[in-house]
């Protein structure tokens, strides 16, 4: 939208300022398109604020969410060591509560939320800002026509550096979720423990089974969420400012005292 002289003109309609003079309808779209401006000027794409409001972001979609259900996990998880511990997870969860009390049910919940929001600031910082940096490297128009791609090498890249950060505290909640009693009675202790036994080794030695499980469930992820996000703004979003459009031709038919020398037939053509 541009205001010349207290007109304004249609989106996706270049040149259309001069047919309007100022009006209620022309006062409006200004107060939207200033609306607009105001709410999309704080962040500017791809400098290092949107890079800390990403990891951010990623912090607080993993860390909480995959500790919300460390009850199941820790049922899931003792039960893939041992299928005759429990017949259900609805029996683990009475047993644990019975023997361990309900803290029991809770185990490796320290562990989960560390590690998961590590892994969240990384998976999502890294991958906007390999989007970035391997669009500069090969080009807006080849990163713009094989975006599918550059998707899939831009999120295997950043889960790669995510599961280094998970890796040790994946290693602790697996061990003290599937001993009883627990291995260790928090993160601190279940990292002394293997350091002291292991060294620092023996915190990644499920790391390439941890690569090849997050990995290519990362890389389908987010190259869905593109392509899901894509076809949102072209389709509903594109049919909303039609609808809008249509809408202000109502009103523009109703103001007499609008200058509208563009015939409404053919400017319906145009958002056919």
């Amino acid at each position: 939208m541009s205001n010349n002289r207290g007109s304004t003109s249609i989106p996706g309609l270049p040149g259309t300022a001069q047919y309007f003079i100022h009006s209620p309808v022309s006062n409006g779209l200004h107060k939207i398109d200033q609306e607009i401006k105001d709410e999309f000027k704080g962040i500017k794409l791809f400098s290092k604020e949107y890079y800390w409001t990403c990891t951010l972001g990623g912090i607080l979609a993993c860390g909480p969410t995959h500790s919300a259900v460390t009850p199941l996990d820790l049922v899931k998880c003792r039960r893939q060591v041992d299928s005759s511990l429990y017949k259900s997870n609805i029996e683990g969860w009475r047993t644990i509560l019975k023997t361990e009390g309900f803290g029991g049910i809770w185990t490796g919940f320290g562990a989960t939320f560390i590690g998961y929001s590590f892994q969240g600031a990384g998976k999502y910082g890294f991958y906007e800002f390999f989007k970035e940096k391997y669009t500069e490297l090969v080009g807006e128009k080849t990163a713009t026509k094989y975006k599918t791609t550059l998707y899939l090498a831009a999120s295997a890249s950043a889960e790669f550096l995510a599961d280094i950060a998970l890796c040790p505290f994946e290693a602790i909640k697996v061990k003290t979720q599937t001993t009883i009693p627990p291995y260790a009675t928090n993160v601190f202790d279940g990292w002394s423990k293997i350091t002291a036994k292991e060294g620092i080794a023996g915190l990644y030695k499920g790391l390439t089974p941890l690569w090849l499980r997050q990995i290519p469930y990362t890389m389908c992820k987010f190259a869905t969420f593109e392509t899901v996000v894509e076809w949102i703004y072209k389709n509903t979003l594109n049919m909303a400012s039609q609808r809008a459009m249509k809408y202000l031709l109502k009103n523009l038919q109703k103001q007499p005292e609008m200058l509208f020398p563009i015939s409404l037939v053919d400017l319906t053509k145009l958002l056919a």
